[in-house]
């Protein structure tokens, strides 16, 4: 069975529907809701309505003069808040990381030679990148000149 089956979800929904609800949630107002979000009130009032269609169950009170939260919306609007924090925090992790600002430095240390400026080196970088974490490796002459373990290093030249 898969995933969306066992949560009674549909494919069509989309994130810009969860903050449509969201809007209109925070808003209690459809009209109002609508300008915030740039869109057209019944477009909103539409997307709304499919929402709810979507998942079975009425999220909100609507008549002529007023709107208001049922107590599912009450539950499913806290539940969205959190969720959509949650992306957003993944997709700012994903955006430090792309842009080298958040990830992991490894780096292949082969003893006096880099004594000397390595340590002072590593805490200028640390204090600009708090969010890249850094491992220093010990590397060893092996018989021929070679390394060890290449396989972990990138080698810069």
């Amino acid at each position: 069975m898969s995933a969306q089956k066992r949560l009674g979800v549909q494919a069509s929904m989309e994130l810009r529907h969860l903050r449509y609800f969201v809007a209109v949630a925070e808003e209690l107002n459809f009209r109002r809701a609508a300008h915030r979000l740039h869109v057209s009130h019944p477009s909103l009032s539409q997307r709304i309505s499919d929402l709810e269609n979507e998942l079975g169950m009425k999220l909100l009170k609507r008549n002529s003069r007023r709107v208001e939260l049922t107590e599912a919306g009450r539950v499913f609007l806290a539940g969205v808040r959190q969720t959509l924090n949650s992306i957003q925090k993944v997709v700012d992790q994903a955006q430090e990381v792309a842009k080298g600002e958040r990830g992991r430095l490894v780096i292949g240390n082969i003893g006096l030679l880099t004594q000397s400026f390595l340590p002072a080196a590593l805490a200028n970088f640390r204090e600009q990148y708090p969010l890249v974490g850094s491992a220093v490796l010990r590397l060893r002459q092996q018989p021929g000149n070679r390394l060890m373990p290449r396989s972990k290093l990138t080698i810069l030249r």
